[in-house]
Formats: C-alpha cells, structure tokens, sequence
C-alpha cells in the first residue's frame, strides 16, 4: 500500500486502521518501548492450527516488512538505510520487524522482537528508528469535536502547514480562519 509524506487512513470501525498502525510503529517508531515491542499470542492469526490454541508454542513468528522508496535525493537517508537497501532503481530499502523464537534459547520457546533490513534479512540496530522522523498521529474519533476545539485539534498540525511548495486551497484557508 503506498503511503505518502501526509497520509489519511479513514474507515469503518473494525476494519484494520489501527493494526495497520500498530504494525508500521512496530517498524519505525521510536518513541515506543521494547515492552510494546512484544506481541501476545492473541495478536497472531486466529486461522493457525496449533495443537494447544497458543502458537507461540509451536514456534509461529509474526512479521512486518515495509520499504521505502524515493529518498535518492535525502543523503541522510540513503546513509540511514544503507544496510537495508534491496534495490537501486528507483532506490528502495526494505525494514522488517519480526517477532520470532530466540534461537540462542533451547530450553522453552522464548520470544524476541528484532528488526531486520533488506532482501536477505540482515539483522539491524534499531537506532535505525532514531535517524528516520515519522509522526504518527491519535485517532479522530469525533472529527466535527476535534475542528471546534482547533488549539488543541491534530488536524491543525496538518491543515496548517501545507508541503513545502503547496499552497494550501482556498475552502480549508476560509475554514481554517473561520475557526479561529
């Protein structure tokens, strides 16, 4: 699914907005600690067959596997990504999370977050998370709540500052203004 620099998920309740969320933090965000880190044996896939219903005895890994594309021009970037690069044209470096079995463990299945980088899964640090700025944002649950009360509003972060280079259209300017 391809994400831009400001990207809206908008759906009915129930359908996967905030796992998609959860799953692209698990990858890049790092103001979220290793105890978050951690996934619970309900967080795997009801539809796996494990003798005793809890398939983190069985070994099962869960992974979440994100690339990123068009940062040629962000030397920082490319640095940052070195190692998990997986092609070169256009550029793109592929971050993987995944919560597996510790393999240095042989006694009882003992689990692990770790992140990986590019096509041969290439464990990295995840300092990686410090060097890459990504926002993530609370959920609206009361949008016409959140645009009354703008100081205190998220969407004023988005509305506010449009991309460098874009103005920002005239009806969101007017409502913008009106809300003030």
């Amino acid at each position: 699914m391809p994400l831009t620099r400001h990207t809206v998920i908008v759906g009915e309740n129930r359908s996967g907005k905030s796992n998609l969320l959860h799953a692209m933090r698990l990858v890049l965000d790092n103001t979220i600690s290793g105890d978050q880190r951690r996934l619970r044996p309900e967080d795997f896939w009801e539809g796996l067959a494990t003798a005793d219903a809890d398939p983190t005895s069985s070994g099962e890994s869960i992974e979440v596997s994100l690339e990123v594309t068009d940062f040629e021009d962000e030397a920082s970037v490319v640095a940052t990504l070195g190692d998990a690069l997986v092609t070169g044209k256009p550029l793109t470096a592929r971050l993987t999370y995944r919560w597996e079995p510790d393999p240095l463990v042989d006694e009882d299945v003992v689990y692990r977050a770790r992140l990986y980088g590019g096509a041969d899964d290439q464990h990295i640090s995840g300092d990686v998370r410090d060097r890459l700025i990504t926002v993530f944002m609370h959920a609206l649950r009361d949008v016409e709540s959140d645009v009354k009360s703008w100081r205190r509003s998220p969407l004023r972060a988005l509305l506010d500052r449009p991309c460098p280079g874009q103005q920002r259209p005239g009806r969101i300017d007017g409502a913008c203004r009106s809300m003030w």
